[in-house]
């Protein structure tokens, strides 16, 4: 720690704050933890302790001068084709450091300035995880030396993979296989579909979170996404009821499920189109910004993106599909930079993917009651979802299992032979179901049974009647 806060102290940092840090780590003592078992204690003589909030911290400090070396202007760098913005010479998060050198000089300089760091600090690279992409050229543009590894075809930035392919569809790819082995687990599991609906958003969407951050979601992967993101809510390829009616929320009748489309694609358009209308935007902006210049002179002036041709080969694959989003959701700036995320989704699932619900001849107030009642804590929890497929007409009575291949569609009961099973013989005239209606109000006590099923033709109520 003394070496650190002379280092400290060179940067001008004020002694009572070097002071708490050789506070914080004066006789610092960590374990070993095997197999939930505590090791005996040890003093920390040197680096920082893993898993304490500081030391991230202090780790920049550490590599701030080899950073700073580097972006002293000893580099060329790349330029970014914005007037007044430097050219991009090095980029740093923590110990995953991107230097850009254009020559064999340069990359004799990196070389150097590592040593020289190597030898003030005692840190090493680490050759394993060490990767050189060439950008802009064919082959090698110039002989690198001894000292930097050989070049891929796409090297990985803080779990990203960048190439000069379309990485973004390879990078939404590799998430998809992660998430379509969990899924495949998961699906087996018995869970109601409320339970699925959240596993779904705590567990499946972080999966995609940071790569929808920096990616935008290809096209060409909708439908695979979708695949996954209702495999684990149904337990299967089948869709029991129609996706556009499970985005609805509880209260309307739906499941509070995401459109993983919608979802994904908002956080790629709010984390850039976001920032390039902040008041302050971050450095890369100005690249993005440029980009971007020649297709939204309108629609940051409040108006919607025109349909514009759009060459993919000249521009990032990132800006056409961009721009066909903004277009088809019609989404303008405004909406960008003062709607939060989740209502401007919720917005666009309503109108993109809006599904009334099937039931034919049904009165509004009788649609009110019956979305209180499969709302109502009064169900019991195993039960709940019968009573929501029961409301949009899909329990698993012969008549509805019209993908199988049955011989008898008929009722199994001997006096209803030849009536085919649909939910309104099974719920209103098969006399065995009527009569255990009547009982289950006899024995909880009531002079009539307060149940309400929503069938897919309608509504019957067997509802305040003593008489039934």
């Amino acid at each position: 720690m003394s070496t650190f806060g002379i280092f400290l102290t060179g940067m001008a940092w004020r002694g009572g704050f070097i002071g708490w840090l050789k506070t914080l780590y004066r006789e610092a003592e960590s374990f070993m933890l095997v197999n939930g078992w505590i090791g005996q204690p040890f003093g920390v003589g040197s680096g920082v302790r893993q898993g304490c909030p500081l030391s991230p911290l202090l780790y920049v400090f550490a590599v701030d001068p080899f950073v700073r070396r580097l972006d002293c202007g000893a580099l060329c760098g790349v330029p970014v084709g914005v007037a007044g913005e430097p050219p991009l010479r090095v980029i740093a998060y923590a110990d995953d450091v991107s230097v850009f050198v254009s020559g064999a000089v340069e990359a004799q300089v990196v070389v150097s300035e590592i040593e020289q760091y190597s030898e003030a600090s005692g840190s090493k690279i680490n050759q394993d995880k060490s990767e050189v992409l060439w950008l802009g050229v064919e082959g090698e543009g110039f002989v690198l030396p001894d000292a930097f590894p050989v070049p891929q075809q796409s090297v990985k930035v803080l779990g990203i993979e960048f190439g000069p392919a379309d990485y973004g569809k390879s990078n939404w790819e590799a998430r998809l296989t992660n998430a379509e082995v969990e899924v495949k687990c998961w699906k087996g599991w018995r869970l109601s579909l409320r339970e699925r609906v959240d596993l779904i958003k705590t567990y499946l969407i972080p999966i995609f979170l940071y790569v929808s951050t920096v990616c935008i979601l290809p096209e060409s992967l909708y439908t695979r996404i979708y695949s996954c993101f209702f495999q684990l809510l149904w337990g299967s390829r089948l869709n029991l009821v129609k996706r556009d009616v499970t985005y609805l929320s509880r209260r309307n009748g739906g499941l509070g499920m995401v459109n993983p489309v919608v979802f994904f694609s908002l956080v790629f358009l709010k984390q850039f189109f976001g920032n390039m209308l902040a008041e302050r935007p971050p450095a890369w902006v100005s690249l993005f910004r440029n980009w971007f210049r020649p297709f939204l002179s309108c629609w940051e002036s409040g108006g919607l993106v025109k349909s514009l041709r759009v060459k993919h080969g000249e521009l990032p694959t990132y800006v056409a599909p961009s721009l066909k989003i903004l277009r088809r959701w019609r989404v303008t700036a405004e909406d960008i930079k003062s709607l939060p995320r989740k209502l401007l989704g919720e917005r666009i699932v309503s109108v993109v993917c809006h599904a009334p619900l099937a039931l034919r001849d049904c009165p509004g107030h009788i649609m009110r009651e019956g979305l209180r009642l499969i709302n109502s804590e009064r169900i019991p929890f195993k039960f709940r979802d019968q009573a929501w497929l029961g409301f949009h007409g899909r329990l698993f009575v012969r008549g509805n299992l019209k993908y199988l291949s049955l011989d008898d569609r008929g009722c199994p009961r001997e006096e209803c032979r030849g009536e085919v099973e649909t939910m309104d013989h099974f719920l209103l005239q098969c006399p065995f179901n009527v009569e255990v209606y009547k009982r289950g109000g006899e024995c909880s006590g009531c002079s009539f049974l307060a149940l309400h099923v929503l069938c897919r033709v309608g509504i019957w109520s067997i509802a305040r009647s003593p008489g039934f």
